[in-house]
């Protein structure tokens, strides 16, 4: 796998550092019209600096936030990819109530007032009235939202109807990203990490000669969790839970806990110091022992396992797979 040198990674945060500081010297009119430029262009013709631009213009919004620590900065980065402009211009309904929901939008630049109907089931109809008064009409003004605020972001979570209609209150720019988009976003970040999971899987098990064909089925079966440093996995004399793990990085210690009954006094004792690509907890499981003999803490900084549980089910399925 590629890597980048340290002299490649230092050169970069520095790029970006100096493009930070550029950003911030802008005016707000030089950064709006900066991300209306970038949204004018193909998705494919962004560069990592466009990406940087728009997401230091946003970086407050809460639900693009919220993406970022769910999601990962990757697919954080791919949705500003996929965004797009929409301007829309004063009084003009952006969206209203009980449409079918698509989009997201973040205000740019402009404002915008939340109505929710008085009476869903009442239809105002009067002629001579443009939809935005007909809507007000209908409606309670809940809220008004700013420039770096956002609506519509159910769209991209369900597919419910829109719960609210939107109207502009000034000229209005609108960085938007549509539903098909973000779930191609989603499918994509999560094979990719699915991919590199495998690889790393393979590499862990490298030197036990296991043929692909069994990795795969094993690596289906595998469950990941990271621990910290002196975080505990199990302890001695804890129900086993029939599980195997797999360490995929970091060094995790195991003790046992040596009661002499001719003192009172209680020792530890060290066993090993395990590494990528050992087992452990593999001695209960195998001979169904119903509680833990060792304990078990990470030794590391940061660790990281794989373990499979209910063993017999993963028995059943390489059965399954080399009786074909």
């Amino acid at each position: 796998m590629f890597q980048f040198s340290d002299k490649q990674i230092s050169e970069n945060k520095r790029r970006k550092s100096e493009l930070a500081s550029l950003i911030n010297e802008l005016t707000i009119d030089q950064k709006i019209s900066l991300c209306v430029e970038i949204l004018e262009k193909n998705p494919e013709h962004r560069k990592s600096e466009d990406i940087q631009v728009i997401q230091a213009f946003t970086s407050q919004n809460k639900f693009l936030k919220q993406i970022q620590q769910e999601e990962g900065e990757i697919t954080l980065r791919e949705c500003y990819k996929r965004m797009f402009i929409e301007i829309y211009e004063e009084n003009q309904v952006v969206l209203e109530q009980g449409d079918k929901a698509y989009s997201f939008f973040i205000i740019l630049s402009g404002n915008v007032s939340v109505y929710v109907y008085k009476d869903p089931k009442l239809d105002i109809k009067i002629e001579g009235l443009d939809r935005a008064t007909i809507i007000k009409k209908r409606s309670f003004n809940t809220n008004k939202l700013i420039q770096g605020e956002s609506f519509g972001e159910m769209a991209l979570l369900n597919d419910n109807l829109r719960s609210a209609s939107i109207i502009c209150d000034s000229k209005c720019i609108f960085g938007v990203l549509n539903k098909k988009d973000y779930k191609e976003i989603l499918q994509k970040v999560y094979e990719n990490r699915v991919n590199q999971q495998l690889k790393e899987f393979h590499s862990c098990m490298r030197q036990y000669n296991v043929s692909t064909k069994l990795l795969d089925i094993l690596f289906n079966a595998f469950q990941s969790f990271h621990y910290q440093f002196r975080q505990t996995v199990y302890s001695q004399g804890q129900q086993s839970k029939q599980e195997i793990y797999l360490i995929k990085n970091g060094e995790f210690l195991i003790t046992e806990n040596n009661d002499n009954l001719s003192s009172p006094k209680k020792f530890v004792s060290y066993v090993a110091l395990l590494q990528k690509g050992q087992f452990f907890g593999d001695h209960e499981c195998f001979l169904n022992i119903e509680k833990r003999q060792q304990n078990v803490i990470c030794n590391s900084e940061n660790g990281k396992c794989l373990f499979i549980k209910r063993i017999s089910k993963i028995g059943k399925k390489i059965k399954t797979s080399y009786s074909r």
